[in-house]
């Protein structure tokens, strides 16, 4: 069986019920508001909210997507936007809380958090998840706060900490035995035999001696 595609389709925006209510229950209060209004004021009041009613009803309802060939197109309302798929560095599913949606985060490549993020929010979630990211060619894996590519020379923290290990004491070179003094005249070093004393001088006694018998 083949599996279903959403290259090419338009994904309607998964719109919380919660959101529409909302905005059906501003629709009602502002005609419950118009009949109410004086006769003179009801043209602008009526103009105002018509283009109110009008806006919130298209940003709830006019919002889709589409996987093209080159490049994901998001109409939200009166905008439109173009994200080439070779500018997306990364992809990822969130899951919503309280307060928020379960929503796609598409980052683009050399664009900060503010510029370069953008969240979508289609019907089929998981699976316009998958096929968006294998129509992005380069895609980043994240690791810690920053984005890299699989060609870029990083080390998981347990090969980085091997590496910052200091070497064993049995692989440490041994150290060198300290160098024998040189030997001193009189002995050699080490011997333990004492240095010969100096010869004394002819003694004058001698010299005396032959010059008084002259």
């Amino acid at each position: 069986m083949k599996s279903k595609s959403l290259r090419g389709v338009k994904v309607r925006a998964d719109v919380e019920l919660w959101l529409k209510i909302l905005v059906w229950l501003f629709a009602i209060a502002c005609v419950i508001l118009f009949v109410g209004v004086p006769s003179g004021e009801k043209p602008l009041f009526g103009a105002v909210s018509a283009l109110v009613i009008g806006l919130l009803m298209w940003l709830t309802y006019g919002v889709w997507y589409e996987l093209r060939d080159d490049h994901l197109f998001i109409v939200t309302g009166p905008t439109k936007k173009k994200i080439m798929y070779a500018d997306i560095k990364a992809v990822r599913l969130i899951n919503g809380h309280l307060f928020t949606r379960n929503r796609i985060e598409v980052r683009k490549r050399n664009k900060g958090y503010f510029m370069g993020t953008t969240y979508i929010f289609p019907e089929e979630r998981e699976l316009f998840y998958r096929e968006l990211k294998k129509l992005c060619p380069n895609l980043e894996h994240k690791k810690g706060r920053r984005y890299f590519t699989p060609a870029d020379d990083i080390y998981d923290d347990d090969d980085r900490a091997d590496k910052e290990k200091p070497a064993p004491a049995a692989l440490e070179a041994p150290k060198s035995e300290p160098a024998a003094p040189a030997p001193t005249p009189g002995g050699a070093a080490g011997d333990g035999a004492p240095p010969e004393a100096p010869a004394s001088p002819p003694a004058a006694s001698d010299e005396r001696g032959e010059s008084g018998g002259n």
